[in-house]
């Protein structure tokens, strides 16, 4: 299952890009869900079902949190197409989940993503998008298994926790 999860604004999230590329997917036994709200999901919805593909695009609306943690462990692939993302907290929770994270190059993913160990960059193109979707459905499930063990362990780099304790000793270094 593909999961793309966020507020549904095309100027910023880019989410058509995904639903472009779908018909572009060549293993056709997938679906994509794309959970959130926001002023573009009747354009969202209505791109899909222009493009012949409502029986592989659901729209959630507005999740909560025991939801989208649902989401993220069900999910294979976790696409973020955004033109410009800071520090994305989305694509941390995916790669916390062991989702294969397909993101575009930006100041808060290149922080985060080593380009074919613990994620895809991808451009904004509905072209490149279903190329690394189909680069992902061509690996071996041990291939697979690594790039999703890899996002985990990277995740594991932003614990809040030890962010939080780096914090305070640099704090306490200054002071000193």
């Amino acid at each position: 299952m593909i999961l793309s999860l966020g507020r549904l604004a095309e100027l910023q999230k880019q989410i058509s890009k995904l639903i472009l590329a779908a018909s572009k997917i060549r293993n056709k036994d997938f679906i994509i869900i794309i959970a959130g709200t926001g002023p573009d999901k009747d354009y969202y919805i209505k791109l899909t079902k222009f493009q012949g593909l409502s029986d592989k695009i659901i729209f959630t609306g507005f999740v909560t949190e025991d939801v989208k943690i649902s989401l993220y462990k069900v999910a294979d692939v976790f696409v973020q197409p955004s033109q410009n993302e800071s520090f994305g907290l989305t694509t941390l929770e995916a790669m916390h989940y062991g989702d294969i994270l397909l993101a575009t190059k930006n100041k808060g993913s290149v922080e985060i993503i080593n380009d074919k160990r613990d994620g895809l960059f991808i451009k904004v193109d509905p072209t490149d998008i279903a190329e690394k979707i189909n680069w992902i459905a061509s690996l071996k499930e041990s291939g697979r298994n690594t790039l999703k063990q890899n996002a985990i362990k990277k995740s594991n780099y932003f614990n809040y926790d030890k962010m939080l304790s780096g914090y305070i000793k640099l704090i306490e270094e200054l002071a000193n």
